[in-house]
């Protein structure tokens, strides 16, 4: 496993980020959590991450945010169908073993309200079975704990990848 990188290389990240967003037309070696609209504007892709250990929670944050990703973040899961959709994530990172309503059902009912956000579990449990309830609960990845840091950012690109190439191939 990877350690999490120290706040200086966040900050360069955050720096090359605000320099890709100012200058699109240069290159920075950095694309990554920047997507164009469909107005022609870049925006910054948003991560919800739902997990109720504040450790956790946190270093995820710091590691999408360094990538340019915006995240939003919740320590239990709710069906809050008010959101703004301004606030909408373009992908969801879900623990299990959350208080209340668990990881499983809250993407069943997700998938049940034809809501098409990519899932990606992120959980201790790692048991075959548990892995086909996630992806049978309608998960697009599951993801089991401890992972590196470098797969799950793998991951999450690729999810986000998939998002864009359907957008872009919809028929009109």
């Amino acid at each position: 496993m990877t350690e999490i990188p120290k706040n200086s290389e966040y900050r360069i990240q955050s720096q090359r980020v605000r320099l890709s967003l100012l200058f699109p037309h240069l290159s920075f070696g950095f694309s990554f959590g920047i997507r164009r609209s469909e107005f022609g504007t870049f925006v910054m892709e948003r991560i919800l991450i739902i997990e109720d250990e504040l450790p956790m929670r946190t270093a995820l944050q710091d590691v999408l945010q360094a990538e340019g990703y915006r995240t939003l973040s919740a320590a239990m899961a709710r069906l809050d169908c008010g959101m703004p959709s301004s606030r909408k994530p373009d992908l969801i990172l879900l623990d299990i073993m959350l208080p209340r309503l668990d990881g499983y059902s809250l993407c069943a009912e997700l998938r049940r309200m034809s809501n098409p956000v990519p899932v990606l579990m992120l959980t201790a449990k790692g048991q075959v079975e548990d892995r086909i309830a996630g992806l049978d609960a309608g998960a697009d990845d599951y993801l089991v704990k401890p992972f590196s840091t470098e797969e799950l950012l793998a991951r999450v690109r690729a999810l986000l990848r998939r998002v864009q190439d359907r957008a872009t191939h919809q028929p009109l």
